[in-house]
């Protein structure tokens, strides 16, 4: 992580801040939406979910998934 937004998130994982163009401060965004706690309570990728990482990873949309699994595991243990 490099990015200003990504700095602040290491100190405390619930800032507000967020770097536009960072992948790693859009999982983060993407990790606290309603897109993915729908499909993660569906247990499966939801259209808008699938879509939402799709315009935010493209292609490599399943490494984006798993980043944002990453910072929702990490965003429930400082709650």
């Amino acid at each position: 992580m490099t990015c200003w937004g990504c700095s602040k998130a290491e100190e405390n994982p619930q800032t507000g801040a967020y770097s536009a163009g960072c992948k790693e401060c859009t999982a983060r965004a993407l990790a606290q939406s309603p897109a993915y706690d729908t499909s993660r309570m569906a247990g499966r990728f939801t259209a808008e979910y699938k879509r939402v990482l799709t315009l935010a990873f493209g292609d490599d949309w399943q490494a984006g998934h798993e980043r944002v699994k990453k910072w929702a595991e990490r965003l429930r243990e400082t709650v």
